[in-house]
């Protein structure tokens, strides 16, 4: 779609550059870049400057960011890529609770309890949404999944 757009940005650019602002040449290959014309006679060319990759959905901020030690006390909100442990307090009553996998419909978790059972769930999240499973009295929801990257959130139920 950027290809109809560029020529409207070369024209934009050369009728500043008439009005006595010279050529930026800031060309890309992809045209991703508008000119940026220090006249702010071209401000309808400006609202191509924002870069068309992120124009599909994303994912919510995890207010742990990536940091699993956050998930310690089994209360935290991370964002997550497969495999993942996440490291908790055996006072969760879990040793081991491993992210094993994340696709669109949602992610796996492997779990070992404290008491050594073994366990897994997926927690499913249609359309990428939110999906809540709870395991042992711990809650583990995913806040958001896209391109194998999830938001997750634990907490204890309740």
């Amino acid at each position: 779609m950027s290809r109809p757009v560029l020529p409207l940005l070369v024209a934009a650019a050369a009728t500043v550059s008439v009005a006595g602002c010279g050529g930026s040449g800031d060309d890309t290959a992809a045209g991703a870049r508008s000119h940026r014309p220090s006249a702010p006679a071209s401000s309808a060319a400006s609202p191509s400057a924002p870069s068309p990759s992120r124009t599909g959905p994303t994912l919510p901020a995890a207010a742990d960011g990536t940091d699993i030690h956050a998930c310690y006390d089994g209360r935290c909100e991370v964002r997550v890529r497969a495999p993942q442990r996440i490291p908790l307090s055996p006072k969760t009553g879990f040793a081991k609770l491993t992210v094993t996998s994340i696709t669109a419909q949602g992610m796996r978790v492997d779990t070992v309890g404290t008491n050594g059972s073994t366990g897994q769930a997926t927690v499913s999240a249609q359309g990428g949404g939110y999906a809540i499973a709870t395991l042992n009295g711990l809650e583990i929801a995913t806040l958001g999944v896209l391109d194998g990257v999830a938001v997750i959130r634990l907490s204890p139920a309740g």
